[in-house]
């Protein structure tokens, strides 16, 4: 299993929401603007570097791929609106309906997800590249959830109780 191709796009866009929930259940586990931000930054870094960090993983290299063309179809858009305008008419009410969340409803709809793409997936990757892909889910969920400490601007405790929490499920679930 070596060429991207190999790949229909219902399985990188179950891969890339099984990748964007599984940042989102750790960012709303502790829902702060400041904390937001630096996770939120923390999540694209760490799936731009995934290509270095797992060089022979077909899949782990086309779900990035997926990712990148994502954001340059994305790009488009946004160059035509005027940033404030785009921060105010996409970005804040993201934030504004998360707020409202229930951070175990994420959770919980999370590992679900995870369970479903993993069956999905078991017959069309191979069990490397499917624990590597494990692997690298739980390590962008850790990089995530030491991206700011619960205090006041980021610092404090890096990893707050109910981040924690998050992923000890998320390592259950996996099966790490």
């Amino acid at each position: 299993m070596t060429e991207s191709t190999q790949y229909s796009p219902t399985d990188l866009i179950l891969a890339t929401s099984a990748t964007a929930f599984t940042g989102l259940s750790i960012i709303v586990a502790e829902f702060n603007f400041v904390s937001t931000v630096l996770e939120v930054v923390t999540f694209a870094q760490e799936v731009f570097n995934a290509k270095e960090k797992y060089p022979n993983n077909s899949f782990i290299k086309a779900l990035t791929s997926s990712f990148s063309l994502s954001i340059n179809q994305k790009k488009t858009t946004e160059t035509t609106a005027q940033t404030g305008d785009f921060a105010l008419n996409v970005i804040e009410p993201v934030q504004k309906q998360l707020e409202t969340q229930d951070p175990s409803n994420i959770v919980d709809f999370t590992m679900d997800l995870l369970n479903n793409v993993f069956n999905g997936l078991n017959q069309k990757v191979s069990s490397e590249e499917l624990q590597e892909f494990k692997i690298f889910l739980y390590q962008l969920a850790e990089s995530i959830a030491n991206a700011a400490g619960e205090g006041t601007f980021g610092t404090g405790v890096k990893v707050s109780p109910q981040e924690a929490k998050v992923l000890e499920r998320l390592k259950t679930t996996l099966g790490l």
